[in-house]
């Protein structure tokens, strides 16, 4: 049975294992033959260069001819480090396994189906014969619920045992902070319907790192921040949170920015988000207003209403009544003229001009400057509406010429 059995293995393994010995086929033959008709291999063998590949095959090839196989994975081992796994070590190696069925048959047969990659999954398949096995499956074994507490209890305190599919029934669970925010972390897409709640409660977590620490905060819908802000007013002064609303606002990519419908009511978004914000935005309150004023400009109107809202928010300009600068609450910000906004807007900078239109379209028909006096020097108003007024060919010239510091600057 045992000259049966090897017979077999041999014939079974030769056309795969003897394969890469063919190597030289084809080629000169050179220590091939000299080694192989020495009468002194050994001596054949000092030959080669000591550490060359040629070396470790013939002296690994010299041992299994002399039935010394315990030596020969060590020097394998030295070969492999050396010179990298090679079709003549993998010659070597299977070998060695059928040469020591003789010593380690089990040792062998594990050879064999890891070289071979042999699977044993065949059952035997009786007629009529009843399965003693269950036909349903046990739902306390693979409930959501018990597969969710197997997959924590493996992993520890994280989220590797769940695939991202399972992330949307995860997230109606009640997570510890931690599993949390690995679990917004790995969030891809706004699809989760409980995601503002979920945000806040990481926002609200002691070592949240705010408002933009996660991808999935950049992604949130509108109404997903609407209700982020519900929930967490002190959002609306929260830089990232307001860049991340604005972002939002902004026409879709497939609709014409030049197209003054377009534009009028993307500036009455902004107007509408920026009006709900607290004096500590105003810079970017006067940014919107000062792009729907130049917008009304270009349209030939001006909301007097609106204009006061843009004079109301204080700056350091030379037109600035300086009682306003003084009496500031605490938390009523200057305005920055210089800050950018992602709202695709360019800054507000000098904005003198857009002034002195707004004031020149409304002074042409107005009685008197008085609604604006609150904010801006009486000096410069009263200078500018007989300016108005004068070159308009409107009303008693006497009367404008008379408000003017210099009555001389308008001769012909």
């Amino acid at each position: 049975m045992f000259r049966f059995t090897l017979r077999c293995l041999f014939i079974l393994s030769s056309a795969v294992f003897m394969a890469p010995s063919a190597w030289g086929q084809g080629q000169t033959i050179g220590f091939e033959e000299t080694f192989a008709l020495a009468k002194d291999r050994q001596a054949a063998i000092a030959q080669l260069i000591p550490g060359t590949a040629d070396f470790y095959y013939y002296s690994c090839l010299q041992k299994q001819h002399e039935g010394r196989l315990e030596e020969v994975p060590a020097l394998l081992r030295t070969w492999i480090e050396r010179h990298g796994r090679t079709a003549r070590v993998e010659e070597i190696e299977n070998r060695q396994a059928l040469l020591s069925f003789a010593k380690d048959p089990s040792g062998t047969y594990d050879f064999l189906i890891r070289r071979l990659g042999l699977e044993f999954n065949h059952e035997r398949k009786l007629p009529g014969a009843r399965p003693d096995l269950p036909t349903t499956l046990d739902n306390a074994l693979v409930s959501t619920a018990a597969l969710t507490q197997r997959a924590l209890k493996k992993y520890g305190n994280t989220l590797k045992g769940f695939r991202d599919s399972a992330l949307r029934d995860l997230a109606s669970t009640r997570l510890s902070p931690v599993l949390l925010r690995a679990l917004l972390s790995r969030l891809r897409r706004p699809d989760i319907p409980n995601l503002a709640q979920l945000v806040i409660r990481d926002l609200e977590a002691k070592r949240s790192r705010g408002f933009g620490s996660l991808a999935i905060h950049g992604k949130l819908l509108l109404d997903q921040l609407d209700e982020c802000a519900r929930l967490r007013p002190r959002l609306l002064d929260d830089a990232d949170f307001l860049s991340a609303y604005l972002i939002r606002l902004r026409p879709s990519d497939d609709a014409d920015g030049r197209d003054p419908a377009v534009r009028k009511a993307y500036l009455e978004r902004l107007e509408a988000f920026t009006d709900r914000l607290s004096p500590a935005q105003n810079s970017l309150k006067a940014h919107v207003l000062h792009h729907r004023l130049k917008f009304d400009l270009s349209r030939g109107e001006v909301d007097q209403e609106r204009f006061l809202k843009y004079l109301r928010l204080p700056r350091n300009t030379r037109w600035m009544r300086r009682e306003r600068l003084r009496n500031r609450k605490p938390g009523d910000a200057l305005v920055d003229a210089s800050a950018s906004f992602p709202t695709r807007l360019g800054p507000i900078g000098n904005d003198e001009n857009l002034i002195r239109a707004c004031f020149t379209q409304i002074f042409a028909t107005a009685d008197n400057f008085e609604p604006f006096t609150r904010f801006v020097r009486r000096d410069y108003l009263r200078r500018l509406f007989a300016e108005t007024k004068i070159l308009a060919g409107v009303g008693d010239k006497e009367r404008w010429y008379s408000m003017l510091d210099d009555p001389t600057y308008y001769e012909a």
